[in-house]
């Protein structure tokens, strides 16, 4: 996401991660990254969604805030 912004890929496999690590401790950063690349895609449901989930795990996340702002 960073280095190639390769998004497509990067979207695959965070949902991926998402998936198949439910319990993940970094999970709430997995769906802010989530949350952003759908937000740069214009997929703005899809956006929210990651967002809201990623609030629910860590609601001190101020870059989750950043994100629900630009999302409304």
């Amino acid at each position: 996401m960073f280095v190639t912004g390769e998004l497509e890929k990067a979207r695959q496999t965070y949902e991926l991660w998402v998936q198949n690590y439910p319990r993940d401790p970094d999970r709430p950063i997995i769906l802010i990254n989530q949350a952003g690349i759908h937000m740069i895609l214009g997929q703005w449901d899809k956006a929210e969604e990651a967002a809201r989930l990623a609030q629910s795990l860590k609601p001190t996340n101020i870059i989750n805030y950043g994100n629900l702002g630009l999302i409304y």
